[in-house]
């Protein structure tokens, strides 16, 4: 999320100088001036998935990003509206999860989420 002019702010510093507010019971709010809303944020996540379907067709293409961004594909490729925020379920990536989607002509198909097999034992679960 582009952040604006809040950028570099801790949160109590946000709060103090924006306020308080819910993301996702208003997202089209902007975080702060000159900063994304939510739906910003969703809008520019599926051009970036549909713009690198469209340029790697048939390849493997490899994103690391934030959970932010895993949320948004999640939220907007499987068409989970905003008006459905308080019945839809709350989505958390783990640090380092893999989450995996596969595009073909027309159709997105989530393949993995929050997978986290790849971390040893020496780590803990992820929360349940």
């Amino acid at each position: 999320m582009h952040l604006g002019e809040a950028d570099g702010l801790t949160w109590k510093q946000y709060e103090a100088r924006f306020g308080r507010f819910d993301i996702e019971a208003d997202p089209d709010r902007p975080f702060a001036p000159g900063a994304e809303s939510w739906n910003d944020v969703q809008h520019r996540v599926e051009n970036c998935l549909r713009r690198l379907a469209a340029e790697h067709s048939r390849q493997t293409v490899v994103v690391v990003t934030h959970a932010g961004f895993i949320v948004a594909s999640m939220l907007t490729l499987l068409g989970i509206s905003q008006t459905s925020v308080a019945q839809r379920a709350y989505l958390d990536p783990w640090f380092t999860s893999i989450t995996s989607w596969e595009y073909t002509p027309h159709r997105w198909t989530l393949l993995s989420f929050n997978d986290v097999a790849h971390l040893d034992e020496h780590h803990p679960s992820p929360p349940t």
